[in-house]
């Protein structure tokens, strides 16, 4: 698996958990029994596929590399100018 997969499940699992606090906060009135609870475990869910997401990108090796554009000599002194 490389980082940019673990970005794309990330993105996933973030879109959807994010739709579904949402949806709990609109089915479940202020007040309502259970509410707390409901938005607590997408608060959990979050905090645990951020987690994840953290861990495997440092365990997973970079896919962006930027590689030399232009093969250019490195100029050992100044040559004119300012």
């Amino acid at each position: 698996m490389t980082e940019t997969e673990v970005r794309d499940a990330y993105r996933v699992l973030y879109k959807f958990i994010t739709a579904e606090r949402m949806m709990r906060v609109r089915v479940f009135p202020e007040g309502s029994t259970g509410r707390k609870k409901k938005l607590a475990d997408c608060d959990a869910a979050m905090a645990a596929a951020t987690l994840l997401k953290d861990f495997c990108k440092e365990h997973l090796p970079a896919t962006h590399v930027q590689e030399a554009l232009l093969d250019v000599p490195e100029v050992k002194k100044k040559i004119g100018g300012y």
